[in-house]
This record gives structure tokens, C-alpha cells and sequence, in this order.
């Protein structure tokens, strides 16, 4: 790509960024509640949306790149096809909210609101993300590519990895009792490190389990 083509790619970029972000858009996001709403195709890139309640809203096809949610709470949202990539959730806010077809990069879920933590994963790319030390009982990872994310010190009793790509992602002193890694691939998990009593497992992924114990199975 030539100089000249670059700066009027980067002119389009901000003009697109400038059309979807409309003067509507604007009042909306100047609210301190945002309610019962449908917000398809907006850029919201380096915004400032701070202190706000979200609740009941559909989001389809959002750019939240670089967007810092500081003491945002979001309750019963959806996110369709959405980009979280090095978002700020430093004490945001995730009741009854679910991701569907996301992409979650490098986010830091161990600084948002540990109270308000009820969120499940559809058909996303999470990648680069942190969930240590948290309380994540019956959270659902479904069909999602999960990689190269931690888990240390996490309750994850009961929750659910269903047919997930796990590659590269730690688990360490985290509580799996009961937690369904059906159809899930590429995980990692010590079970001297880890409690897995009563974990759901599918063959031959399994076998990894016993990685650790250097055997030898014929």
C-alpha cells in the first residue's frame, strides 16, 4: 500500500468512525441509564463510556476497541458479533449478560466488579484474557476458541467449557468439580494442581489428564 493510499484509507476510517457515531448515539451515551435499546453497526473505539447502567440492550456489531467501561454495569445485555479488544472493564459491571460470536482480546476480567460477575460465552474468540481469583460457578464457555488465557486460583465449579478450544490456556488451583469440558480440546489440567472430582471429560482428549504422571498407555 502506497503513502497516498494509506492516508485516504485512514481519512475513510475516520469518516466511517464520524457517520456511525450519530448525534442520536451521542445523546444516548451522554445518559447515565441506558435502557431497552437496539445498537447495531457503532463504533464506540477509544470512547469514554463511564458510570453508566446498560441494561436490557442488544449490541450487534459494535467496535468496543480501546473503549474504557470504568463503573459501567451491564444487566440482561447481548453482544452479537462484537469487538472487545484491550477493553478497560476495571470494575464494569456483567449480570445476565451474554456474548455471542465475540471477540475478547487481552481483557483483564480480574479488575471488574467481582460482585456483579453472571456473563456466558457463545461462539467467541477469547484470547489473551485473564480470569484468576475469581468466583465463576456455572459460567459457560460454549463453542468458544478460549486461548492462551489464565484461570489461577478461579471457582469454576459446575461451570461449563463445552466443545472449546482451550490451547495454551492455564488452569492452576482452580476448583473444576463438576465442570463439563465435553467435546472441549487442547486443555492443559494437572490434576494434582487442580480439583477435578466429578468433571465431565470426553475420550481421547482425556488422556491428557495423565500427562503429568509420565505413564505409558498401550
Amino acid at each position: 500500500m502506497s503513502y497516498t493510499s494509506f492516508n485516504n484509507y485512514k481519512l475513510l476510517l475516520l469518516i466511517f468512525k464520524a457517520l456511525s457515531y450519530s448525534p442520536y448515539m451521542e445523546k444516548l451515551f451522554g445518559r447515565d441509564s441506558i435502557e431497552n435499546e437496539e445498537i447495531e453497526s457503532i463504533d464506540l473505539s477509544e470512547k469514554k463510556l463511564l458510570s453508566k447502567l446498560i441494561t436490557n440492550t442488544t449490541f450487534k456489531s459494535c467496535n468496543f476497541t480501546q473503549t474504557d467501561l470504568f463503573e459501567t454495569t451491564f444487566e440482561d445485555c447481548e453482544f452479537y458479533e462484537c469487538n472487545f479488544s484491550i477493553t478497560n472493564i476495571q470494575h464494569t459491571g456483567f449480570r445476565g449478560v451474554v456474548f455471542k460470536d465475540c471477540k475478547l482480546l487481552s481483557l483483564d476480567f480480574t479488575k471488574s466488579d467481582q460482585f456483579v460477575v453472571d456473563f456466558e460465552f457463545q461462539g467467541c474468540l477469547i484470547q489473551g484474557c485473564s480470569f484468576s481469583d475469581m468466583n465463576l460457578k456455572r459460567i459457560k464457555f460454549i463453542k468458544s476458541t478460549v486461548a492462551d488465557c489464565d484461570f489461577f486460583n478461579s471457582d469454576l465449579q459446575g461451570s461449563s467449557f463445552k466443545e472449546c478450544d482451550l490451547i495454551k490456556t492455564n488452569f492452576l488451583n482452580t476448583d473444576l468439580r463438576k465442570a463439563n469440558f465435553q467435546g472441549a480440546k487442547n486443555y492443559i489440567i494437572n490434576p494434582s494442581s487442580n480439583k477435578i472430582e466429578k468433571g465431565i471429560f470426553s475420550l481421547p482428549e482425556a488422556m491428557s489428564l495423565l500427562n503429568e504422571f509420565k505413564i505409558i498407555i498401550k
